[in-house]
């Protein structure tokens, strides 16, 4: 991507003064809705507690997640670059169907950059928010279904589809898109929390990683996209060493795609080799702790090495796949005994 067009001060200006009234109206809708829900029911809302299911866990992380995808859309590059250098080169690597499908809106989109980005801020941080403070009940349901048809049209638009119909789509840059783990996550919690009790969701969610490392490993294999070679292997990781970031990391990630371009039969050879002893390990041994250690291991040695943490040079709009896949790591954790519960005084719904 293009970092060098920064933007100019009219812009930013005009940019934070867009942003800084729409928070002010933010604020006060948000203290109105407090104030009717106090006199209504009685209470504040009573989403927001510490965790002590796998289930609450995972929402309030998603909903943490959301939050700071929306305060990254208030990086000052995103205020000119984010159709130019984001959407508009992710967009053209979808099927032709869904381009001449989605084209007109894009187009009305483009002429308005500064109020997309503004919406896509506060939708994210609104829906961040609820799905941290909605109490049980329809509110909530309606956060996640919302959650999900918001997520679809980012996955689409905002990720191209996670890049897997662009050529040289790869686990390293956090394919199939970071989005796509949050609408998953949203379709797990949607099911209740008895099912997450009773371990169907944790089931579930073992076929879920079984496929994600399945499709890592087939892709990293796949001929055409080149990761048999040199210069196709380390192309994903020197694109993320030229972000603007710390001479630290870029250093880091420079040194890992020279290791990686020294031996590209033999390391690319390793990186499907773990992606396919995960997809076995999910699909044989998902409940040994051994497979969710190597697992955490795989996910933070990618995220550093290759998806770059997924917020530097300005133009990140979230934290990559890897966190992402973490949290929803919890669904196969167990909740913490009843008897814990009843001796800490908590409730368990």
């Amino acid at each position: 991507m293009d970092m060098t067009n920064a933007p100019g001060a009219a812009i930013l200006h005009a940019f934070y003064e867009r942003m800084g009234l729409v928070a002010i109206v933010y604020v006060l809708v948000i203290f109105a809705v407090v104030v009717g829900v106090r006199r209504r029911r009685g209470e504040f809302f009573t989403g927001l507690a510490w965790p002590t299911t796998r289930y609450d866990a995972v929402r309030i992380g998603l909903g943490f997640l959301w939050i700071v995808d929306g305060l990254l859309q208030a990086q000052p590059d995103m205020s000119s670059q984010l159709l130019s250098n984001i959407v508009v080169p992710l967009f053209s690597t979808l099927p032709a169907l869904l381009v001449r499908g989605f084209e007109p809106l894009v187009a009305q989109l483009s002429r308005h950059p500064l109020t997309f980005d503004l919406v896509i801020m506060w939708t994210q941080i609104t829906l961040g928010l609820a799905l941290c403070l909605a109490p049980p009940g329809r509110l909530r349901r309606l956060t996640l279904q919302a959650t999900i048809v918001w997520g679809l049209g980012v996955w689409v638009i905002g990720e191209g589809m996670g890049g897997i119909f662009g050529g040289g789509a790869t686990w390293l840059t956090g394919s199939p898109g970071s989005v796509l783990f949050y609408m998953a996550a949203a379709a797990l919690l949607l099911q209740g929390e008895d099912r997450w009790r009773d371990q169907t969701v944790a089931r579930e969610a073992r076929w879920v990683f079984a496929g994600l490392w399945l499709f890592g490993a087939v892709i990293q294999a796949w001929p055409a996209n080149g990761f048999w070679t040199a210069s196709g292997l380390q192309a994903p990781v020197i694109s993320m060493a030229q972000m603007p970031q710390p001479h630290a990391l870029s250093a880091l990630l420079y040194a890992s795609a020279h290791l990686l371009a020294a031996h590209p039969v033999i390391s690319n050879g390793a990186i499907v080799g773990v992606m396919l002893l995960l997809f076995l390990g999910y699909v044989f041994f998902a409940d040994r702790p051994v497979v969710l250690y190597a697992t955490l291991a795989w996910l933070l040695l990618t995220w550093v090495l290759g998806q770059d943490f997924g917020v530097m040079g300005g133009l990140g709009t979230d934290p990559n796949s890897s966190p992402a896949i973490a949290l929803l790591m919890v669904a196969l954790w167990p909740d913490r005994p009843a008897k814990a519960d009843a001796v800490s005084g908590g409730v368990r719904r």
